[in-house]
């Protein structure tokens, strides 16, 4: 991180394959119609391009990526399937 260039990975503290992000998505409910789905994303795109945006975020480490509705729900899956499959392994369950 830009924000820790002295700290070093996981992979330098001898952990490899280490890969955990916080990260952040807008959602709508299931149903919202798709010219509406696009037109909300396209607004939250152009805002992530806004310098303010950018420096405002950049100061608390985010890296801000942007796209599209299908990459989203594609990254969400990818992320509940990663998950679903370590929580069912370990057999996590909430209290």
């Amino acid at each position: 991180s830009p924000l820790a260039p002295d700290v070093p990975t996981m992979a330098e503290a001898g952990i490899p394959d280490f890969e955990v992000s916080a990260w952040y998505m807008v959602l709508a409910p299931r149903g919202v119609p798709p010219a509406i789905l696009h037109r909300l994303n396209a607004e939250v795109n152009k805002a992530m391009q806004s310098p303010e945006v950018r420096e405002r975020l950049g100061t608390q480490g985010v890296d801000l990526v942007g796209g599209t509705p299908e990459e989203a729900a594609a990254y969400l899956q990818g992320e509940i399937d990663r998950w679903g499959a370590i929580i069912q392994a370990k057999g996590i369950k909430a209290n």
